[in-house]
Order: C-alpha cells, then structure tokens, then sequence
C-alpha cells in the first residue's frame, strides 16, 4: 500500500490507460549531426517530376556512410512568390516541395520530403528535408535535414547540408 491507501497496482494501471505509465523502450534511436556539401545539377533522365525538375549530385560528407552518396531531387509542385503577393515577395522568389531519394555506397537508402524557397534573380536556395523512410541500416531512420545553396540551372547549384539523422538501435 502507498500514502492514502491507494494501491500501487491500482497507480500502475491507470498510468497505463492513461498513458502517463513509462514502459521501457526495446530499441532506442541514436541520433547524429553531419555536415556534407553537394553539387546539384539538373538531371532530366528519368525525372518523373510533375513540372519537369529533378536534379542530381554525389554527397561529401563528415559522416563516413554518406560521403560518396547520391543525392536525388524530384521537385512535385511550386508556387511564384512563395505564395504572397509580389508586393511582399518578389514573383522571382517561388516555394517549392519535393522529394529526395539518397543511396548510400553500402548502408542503403533514405527518402526525404521537403519544402524550401528558391529565388531566381540571386540563384538563391533553402530547403528543410524531413526524413521519412529507409533500408537498411536507415530502416526506420528519422531527422532533419537543412539544405541551402547558391547557383543555376545551367552551372548546378553549390549546396550545403547540415543534418541530424536519427537510427532505430
């Protein structure tokens, strides 16, 4: 029996209908920053983009797993202005979502979706990429991940990347 006679069976169950309970975790993620650099060029084989903008580079990374990766972007929709009038954002700014496919030379791959912000006249770019799913070793991987860059079409866009990618352990 605890203080006030309630019994601690009693205490259990209701943190476990009420979700306040602690049940030990099997598995516990494990999280880590990197930081990589990534030269995207525009990549039209295979793009099966809505509006026709899918681009390509190879991962330089501080994480050994993803030095040497493939980063590829399938951009799914965007709208000029990042959505505002142009008398707040110029028509040259646009918002944009897509999706990223990386694979890894041996540790698999993971998906990504994201949104950002992309203005044309300056070559300006920012994204924020929301891991959603892997293989392998990044079966269950979730984190974050901040892209921004400079740079066009024709050349590629100069980019980097700071990230915490977080594995099922």
């Amino acid at each position: 029996m605890c203080k006030n006679n309630i019994p601690i069976r009693l205490i259990s169950i209701f943190g476990l209908v009420t979700g306040t309970a602690s049940v030990p975790s099997l598995a516990a993620d494990t999280c880590r920053s990197f930081e990589a650099t990534l030269l995207l060029n525009m990549s039209p084989d295979g793009c099966t983009s809505p509006v026709k903008i899918c681009t390509k580079g190879t991962i330089v990374s501080s994480d050994p797993s993803l030095t040497g990766a493939t980063w590829y972007y399938t951009m799914l929709g965007n709208v000029p202005s990042v959505g505002l009038s142009e008398s707040m954002e110029p028509g040259s700014t646009m918002a944009y979502a897509g999706r990223v496919a990386v694979t890894t030379q041996r540790d698999g791959t993971f998906s990504t979706k994201n949104v950002g912000v992309f203005d044309s006249a300056i070559g300006a770019f920012s994204q924020l990429d929301r891991v959603v799913e892997g293989t392998q070793r990044f079966t269950g991987a979730k984190g974050n991940i901040f892209v921004s860059g400079i740079g066009n079409p024709d050349a590629g866009f100069k980019s980097n990347i700071h990230g915490e990618i977080c594995l099922n352990q």
